[in-house]
């Protein structure tokens, strides 16, 4: 039992492991774009998941959030340039908020296959310019 627990953590570290994938032009578009379109407002450690109607994932980049009526992005301290538009991202959520440093898992939305993970960093706050 041990021996097979031991090959599913190296298999789980495995994507982790691989080669990032290349920079995505569409992602920095829309990066460059969100940032032309929005200011950053305050940064803050955590949000609300109860409050989130949307997520979006910036090829390469990051991860915008929708709570209520504010977006917020994040640009994970960790694995940031393995985020994909077609990632499901699998989020585990403990203490009631979603918070810096928590690790979302990304899997490949066509075939089922984990992919990575990122570790979140904060949530800037966007306010869309007037």
């Amino acid at each position: 039992m041990r021996k097979w627990m031991a090959v599913l953590a190296a298999m789980a570290l495995l994507p982790g492991i691989a080669a990032a994938r290349p920079a995505d032009p569409r992602g920095q578009k829309e990066y460059d774009t969100l940032l032309r379109e929005n200011v950053a407002g305050p940064a803050t450690d955590c949000v609300m998941p109860s409050g989130i109607s949307g997520t979006r994932v910036i090829a390469g980049k990051g991860i915008v959030y929708r709570v209520g009526a504010r977006s917020y992005l994040n640009v994970p301290s960790v694995g940031a340039d393995r985020l994909d538009d077609s990632d499901i991202l699998v989020t585990d959520i403990r203490g009631g908020q979603l918070c810096r440093g928590d690790a979302v898992r990304l899997v490949d939305r066509n075939s089922g296959i984990p992919s990575g993970f990122v570790r979140l960093d904060r949530f800037v706050r966007l306010d869309r310019v007037r």
